[in-house]
């Protein structure tokens, strides 16, 4: 069940609230993000993953399982492999 239901915001309305172009092909922005993690473990298709650094490792060292689990947008600190993508954390004012 969705936590949020109603509350759901398109690639292009997060990177405008972040002030950051999206990586990725033209209709990228149009895509509904159900939600937003920083656990790749618990992605569920239709959510954005925030891929941060860690002790050990960097959050998009798990980029491919996040793609498999269905993620719609990686959201990061530096670029990520898989469109469509955002770097913006050390962009916000």
């Amino acid at each position: 069940m969705d936590p949020h239901p109603g509350a759901h915001l398109t690639v292009a309305q997060i990177a405008d609230h972040l002030r950051t172009p999206i990586v990725g092909g033209p209709d990228v922005g149009s895509i509904i993000v159900r939600d937003i993690d920083d656990d790749s473990r618990t992605i569920r298709p239709g959510d954005a993953y925030l891929a941060i650094p860690g002790s050990r490792w960097h959050g998009l060292d798990f980029e491919r399982e996040v793609a498999a689990a269905g993620a719609v947008l990686v959201i990061s600190d530096r670029p990520a492999f898989r469109p469509p993508h955002f770097s913006s954390m050390n962009r916000v004012a």
